[in-house]
């Protein structure tokens, strides 16, 4: 066996395909949560040729509110046709990392803070892309929740909330069999998930995930670790500047076992996924299904007798975005979109008495006046995280402007992450569109005009930033999640913190009528029956929450968790029977002391819900278990207190913001140098050097990014920098960093 040839298939041929080795044809992966972004090139890593032609899907933050399975099945299927067209074999998609924080900048990529509705989307997703032939890459996996120090972050968690929180959506998405899973840059409790045992232990052994694990781009460290840990393939190829480190130790049998078997993997995925379709595309019918996706998803926040419009009405329709509208966000899925509608160009066609105008005077004349606001393009991106949640001001006083006119406000927000939306007491309805699309123009109008909405909220808008648990850190490298399990709803429902709107609320066009509530245990499945009735005059669909409450123990739990949603159409005046089963593992808690699932002994609430906060019915339920004598924390008190981390984290807690000095290394960032005069002289020219073409950009982004760059590791730079700057160039930096000065010159002469 020639192990040699073996760890070349490990990395990747260019950007973009694996190496045609052992006889295999190369495999082309191509980003795509929500559009296909095929590049123009496969040298090209960041989009600067360009990139093919694609339907642009509402994003995450959007289908999410679906709560729609069906719908992101349909979706998966739809990428999955223009993936076949241009011979993209594997789509780097789904993203479904929790929403841990409002201010993460890739959130809008992201399903859910709530890990059962993360996965079981994913899940729905996976189906849809791989039903029709295409393989996914679900990422990333995993804690990884923030963009700033994304490359070298540490995140300090414990076990519960690992399993509970943070695994628990790609332990779903995994029972789907996903032809990849892509592993992320950060490290958790000290190792880089990348080399981390966890995937070996946890997706290989108890998962049972025989798929490839692919590492995101440039994210490979310690390639022996890596492989000994059972991952697959480095993403995009360092010229085999990291194969370099093993090819020493290839006579190591746990190297040559591992490698065997990623061979076999990759091969297994290449027969699954390298085919080559004779398919076209219709883009006006893809066009057509974005639209609907939108508009299943679209969520009314309120409506105080606006909504919907008539067309016997005069309407404005002004704001920011009525001429550049908001439809996806910026980073790795920004992709080139067939068709993007304007609002100005095709409102028109629901109604004659529509005015398309930023002059807000017009307001005087007119029934009722639409405003879209929301976050610009340069708010929210990958690779930083925002500072607050609020809409630009300006905004705000266009709004209070228009009041002051016609009091008949409907506002329609755009943008990929949480708002403050304090302005909406000047409205008499809310829409919420987040990041809709290229037909997202025409979803909206068509929920204006009549289309009953039936989206729901993916995760919690809180009334201000100051009343999140969780902020993001611009200093710590090492960052402790020690709020544990209470993420998102299960920290403001658990300890009563008011909300704007809460998690899985949504107002529509009808009113539905439940009853009948059974619950009953049949071996080890919980069987929930009730009534649902359309008792309005609209047909339309309606979100089943299901929420379950554990017993009242000394084991630290929230108030309540979804644990099983549904959408369900019916026609005006239909009544329906349902039935769910959930089955009693999915009730059980991680038990950090075990290091097992454990389910409790006892009285067990099921909560049938509008939204986390309001229930319609509720049946209780004796389930038996196990009881568990857990030391008190101060998890268990009534008020939120993370003072007993420590006893829960069962490790040394790390400093927070370690200073990080000689002796340099690959991974040290530009800002690590900057901790010494020589290197202080050295990031600045690399800054320099890199920064000059930011130029053009708006100056947030101009900073942003310039922190961005600060924060990544000269590894990463040199996988990236080409010609420009390659990792024998950074070895000289390192060497120049470490005051080796003639070391490191004649390695950057020798570039």
């Amino acid at each position: 066996m020639d192990y040699k040839e073996l760890l070349n298939l490990t990395e990747g041929l260019n950007q973009w395909e694996t190496k045609p080795l052992f006889g295999l044809e190369s495999l082309y992966f191509a980003d795509g949560p929500h559009g296909l972004r095929k590049q123009l090139s496969n040298e090209d890593p960041f989009g600067k040729s360009s990139s093919y032609t694609a339907t642009s899907f509402p994003t995450a933050s959007l289908t999410s509110c679906s709560f729609d399975k069906n719908l992101l099945e349909e979706m998966g299927a739809a990428l999955a046709l223009e993936a076949k067209a241009l011979n993209v074999h594997v789509l780097l998609g789904p993203g479904i990392n929790i929403k841990r924080s409002p201010l993460c900048g890739r959130n809008f990529e992201y399903f859910s803070e709530d890990p059962l509705l993360a996965g079981k989307l994913a899940a729905a997703y996976i189906r849809g892309v791989q039903n029709n032939g295409v393989g996914v890459s679900v990422k990333h996996f995993f804690a990884n929740n923030q963009e700033q120090y994304r490359y070298t972050v540490n995140t300090v968690i414990d076990k519960r909330a690992m399993r509970e929180i943070y695994l628990k959506p790609f332990e779903i998405a995994v029972r789907e069999n996903p032809a990849t899973i892509m592993t992320s840059y950060n490290r958790v409790n000290g190792f880089y998930v990348n080399s981390h045992r966890i995937l070996h232990k946890v997706l290989r052994e108890q998962w049972g995930y025989d798929g490839v694990l692919i590492s995101d781009w440039g994210a490979t460290i310690n390639k022996y670790e890596s492989i000994v840990s059972s991952h697959d393939l480095e993403m995009p190829s360092s010229n085999g500047f990291y194969n370099s480190f093993v090819e020493n130790r290839l006579h190591h049998t746990e190297i040559q076992k591992n490698l065997i078997e990623t061979k076999r993997r990759i091969e297994n995925l290449i027969k699954k996924y390298r085919h080559n379709y004779e398919v076209s595309v219709d883009f006006e019918k893809q066009h057509e299904i974005a639209r609907h996706i939108a508009r299943e998803s679209i969520v009314l926040l309120k409506n105080e007798n606006v909504l919907p419009l008539s067309k016997d009405e005069k309407i404005l329709i002004t704001g920011p975005f009525i001429k550049d509208f908001r439809y996806q966000g910026a980073g790795s899925s920004e992709i080139n979109p067939y068709r993007v509608d304007q609002i100005i160009d095709v409102a028109s066609n629901f109604s004659s008495n529509i005015i398309v105008d930023e002059n807000i005077n017009l307001a005087k004349e007119v029934d009722k006046v639409v405003v879209t606001i929301g976050l610009p393009k340069e708010f929210e991106a990958e690779g930083f995280d925002r500072d607050d949640i609020n809409i630009p001001l300006e905004q705000i006083k266009l709004v209070e402007e228009i009041y002051k006119i016609n009091q008949n406000i409907i506002l329609v927000a755009l943008g990929g992450g949480v708002m403050d939306l304090s302005v909406d007491k000047k409205a008499k309805g809310v829409l919420l569109a987040s990041l809709s699309g290229g037909a997202g123009a025409l979803a909206i109008l068509d929920i204006l005009f009549g289309y009953p909405p039936s989206g729901r909220l993916s995760e919690t808008y809180p009334h201000k930033l100051s009343d999140s648990n969780i902020q993001i850190s611009k200093t710590d490298l090492n960052v402790y999640y020690d709020e544990s399990i209470y993420v998102g709803y299960r920290y403001y429902d658990t300890f009563d913190i008011p909300v704007k709107y809460p998690f899985g609320y949504g107002l529509g066009y009808t009113e539905f009528k439940y009853s009948n509530l059974s619950c009953e245990l049949k071996y080890d499945d919980l069987i929930i029956n009730f009534d649902i009735e359309n008792i309005g005059k609209i047909d339309s669909k309606e979100v089943i929450q299901i929420y379950i409450a554990s017993p009242k123990t000394n084991v630290y739990k929230p108030k309540k968790e979804l644990r099983s949603f549904d959408k369900v159409f019916l026609k005006a005046g239909e009544k329906k029977s349902l039935t769910y089963k959930i089955p009693t593992n999915d009730l059980r808690y991680y038990d950090i002391y075990q290091d097992i699932y454990n389910l409790e002994d006892g009285i067990y609430k099921v909560y049938i819900s509008k939204d986390v906060s309001n229930h319609i019915l509720i049946c209780e339920v004796y389930i038996p278990g196990v009881f568990k004598n857990h030391p008190h924390t101060s998890y268990l008190n009534e008020e939120y207190d993370v003072s007993d981390f420590d006893k829960i984290y069962h490790l040394v807690l790390p400093v927070k913001r370690p200073k990080l000095k000689r002796p340099y290394n690959l991974n040290s960032t530009l800002e690590d140098l900057e901790n010494t005069l020589t290197g202080k002289m050295l990031a600045r020219t690399i800054l320099k050097i890199a920064t000059k073409e930011l130029k053009d950009l708006p100056e947030n982004l101009q900073n942003s990014t310039k922190r961005m760059l600060k924060t990544t590791p000269l590894r990463l730079l040199a996988n990236y920098g080409g010609d420009a700057f390659n990792f024998q160039m950074a070895l000289g930096i390192v060497d120049i960093a470490n005051l080796k000065i003639l070391k490191g010159v004649r390695k950057l002469r020798a570039k």
